[in-house]
């Protein structure tokens, strides 16, 4: 009778193996639940994400048919098959979720750790602020100062005051030529501020933040714009 009852929980809780197509669904919710952890295999180069990608699919698929019994199964029961019988399909679910999730986490962290000790090696050891001395010298050079001094939050906490007053400053101004002088002299200083604020993130090894924010500059008007390509181009 136990064997009987065994067979039965067999029957109705098991689950064929999935095809590719049905494989590449269930990977690309998995790479969903991931971006929401703020992981991305785009944020990965395309001469490693194709590897690392196909690496986990295999991992994944291999764990599914480990926690799903398969009609190979053998009939005799062992306290292994016992084991994954007593799952509800959810349970086995969940289970090879996270059990994706922490193998693609183990993959994709050390890469970022890499490519964060890459950005703060490239970025400067210190800052020079520029010789113009507009409305936000005062709190650039609060912001150069915490740079300097290897207090990073600090520095992108001034910097992104900086970047706030300028901002808002700019769109205040209208059309008339007195108004497009002074607009170009404040854009003259939000560029720095962008640009020391890039820096700043590779220095505090903030990844995707740095990568964003050299992404903007090198697609703007900004004279650090071939910089922020070639940081890019080495570091990311």
């Amino acid at each position: 009778m136990a064997l009987e009852e065994i067979e039965k929980q067999v029957s109705e809780s098991s689950a064929p193996i999935k095809d590719e197509a049905e494989m590449e669904a269930e990977f690309q919710q998995i790479d969903q639940e991931l971006r929401k952890m703020g992981v991305s295999f785009e944020e990965l180069k395309p001469d490693t994400s194709q590897i690392q990608t196909n690496r986990t699919k295999r991992l994944f698929k291999a764990i599914e048919q480990w926690v799903i019994p398969t009609e190979n199964s053998s009939s005799k029961p062992t306290r292994g098959n016992q084991a994954s019988f007593s799952l509800s399909y959810v349970s086995r679910m969940a289970i090879s979720f996270a059990v994706a999730a922490s193998i693609a986490l183990a993959i994709v962290l050390p890469y970022n750790a890499t490519r964060a000790s890459s950005g703060f090696n490239y970025a400067p050891s210190r800052l020079e602020p520029q010789t113009f001395r507009g409305s936000s010298y005062d709190i650039l050079e609060n912001a150069v100062n915490s740079y300097n001094n290897n207090d990073y939050g600090a520095a992108l906490s001034y910097l992104e005051e900086a970047q706030n007053d300028l901002e808002a400053n700019i769109s205040r101004l209208g059309d008339n030529d007195f108004d497009i002088i002074i607009k170009q002299s404040l854009m003259d200083e939000l560029y720095q501020v962008e640009w020391y604020r890039a820096l700043t993130l590779m220095k505090d090894k903030k990844v995707k933040e740095a990568k964003r924010s050299l992404r903007d500059i090198s697609e703007s008007n900004s004279p650090y714009a071939n910089e922020a390509s070639l940081a890019l181009e080495q570091v990311y």
